[in-house]
């Protein structure tokens, strides 16, 4: 769970890294939901991390069809 949480968190620190100085890196978003939306369209594995990470923390999704998600409870994942 560590890990996921730190691999989700990470996104925060790019984007607040990089959105002023090289708008490229971000997709050239400019707002932050925006970029991280942009990443799970384009990377799969990010999606899964994201998914993973609020399932954990909401214990099971109220609408998991908004963004579509790959895990929806806690109970999907296992160590």
């Amino acid at each position: 769970m560590n890990a996921v949480l730190s691999l989700y968190h990470m996104t925060d620190h790019f984007w607040y890294t990089f959105y002023k100085t090289d708008t490229d890196r971000v997709f050239k978003e400019n707002k932050f939901g925006d970029f991280r939306y942009k990443l799970t369209q384009l990377n799969k594995e990010y999606a899964l991390i994201r998914d993973i990470a609020d399932a954990h923390k909401h214990m099971i999704l109220e609408n998991p069809t908004k963004p579509k998600r790959i895990v929806t409870q806690s109970k999907q994942t296992t160590i």
